[in-house]
């Protein structure tokens, strides 16, 4: 109880001060006491002390329900994406090769027709047959992208801005150090869809044709940032835009990257324009306490 005759002596009148400390009880019993203490103008104290220790209990087990709730927030994306990486790979393996096998034959059957009617259905036939294959090759790419998992993240970067371009007809521009950056499937997945949902933000909500991406090595992290020169929003909102313009996705991928080590911050005006920065640890060391993972 040193600390309380510390806090006594040195108190000023009417000064307030509040601690709070673990005691043991003549029982032996640990409790958690919140003590306030104020110097009165007479020279006497008077002092209120409050048993904590059930409410710290609580708040220390929502702690932990949170820390679960976001672990299991990651583990279902990464389910998610696997599920999706192996629907993805069933359709290459079985649907696209099979329409590329029957493209190629359609192509043989047509050189064999002198018909010109019968040619111009083969030839319509063989449209149809590369625009599904397009469309195939599209959706695979939204679903789970091959090159994010072949090659890494810039490529798929790369990839996405390329697409998103030809399907909206928006500028972005794609500057990469070009340093050594690898992270590992969880994060990459992580921050490919943060990017991915960040652009479509843009698109659905800034009011701009203008997108630049940057990504650099900053000693042991990645830095990717994605600015707009739209309409920008009041930075005081900054978990109500998350919600307003990405839905839950956007909050839950702040939540879960900041689970992995990583920051997820956001510098915005009204009419300025936003600019969001993913900070991303390149070795993630992910603790587990068992006292967290379900």
């Amino acid at each position: 109880m040193s600390f309380w005759v510390n806090d006594v002596k040195g108190a000023k009148p009417g000064e307030f001060k509040p601690r709070t400390s673990t005691v043991t009880c003549k029982d032996g019993a640990a409790k958690i006491i919140h003590f306030r203490s104020v110097a009165m103008t007479n020279g006497n104290h008077f002092i209120i002390y409050e048993d904590i220790t059930e409410r710290k209990r609580a708040e220390e087990k929502l702690r932990i329900y949170q820390e679960q709730l976001r672990w299991l927030a990651l583990e279902l994306l990464i389910t998610e994406e696997r599920q999706r990486r192996h629907f993805v790979s069933d359709i290459h393996d079985s649907i696209s090769q099979n329409l590329a096998i029957l493209k190629i034959e359609l192509d043989e059957l047509r050189k064999l027709i002198s018909s010109s009617s019968i040619s111009r259905h083969l030839n319509k036939i063989s449209g149809l047959i590369s625009q599904t294959i397009e469309q195939i090759r599209s959706m695979t790419f939204d679903l789970s992208p091959p090159v994010l998992y072949g090659i890494g993240l810039g490529a798929a970067i790369k990839d996405l801005t390329e697409k998103m371009q030809k399907q909206f007809g928006i500028h972005i521009h794609l500057a990469d150090d070009k340093q050594y950056k690898v992270l590992n499937e969880d994060l990459r997945i992580l921050v490919f869809r943060a990017v991915q949902k960040l652009l479509f933000n843009v698109v659905k909500h800034a009011q701009t044709q203008e997108v630049r991406i940057s990504l650099a090595r900053d000693r042991d992290n990645i830095k990717i940032c994605v600015e707009d020169d739209g309409i920008g929003f009041d930075i005081a909102e900054t978990d109500p835009y998350l919600y307003r313009m990405g839905g839950f996705g956007l909050f839950s991928i702040k939540e879960r990257l900041q689970h992995l080590g990583g920051r997820f911050e956001i510098v915005s005006e009204p009419g300025q324009g936003t600019q969001v920065s993913l900070i991303v640890p390149l070795e993630q060391h992910r603790t587990e306490l068992n006292s967290v993972h379900p």
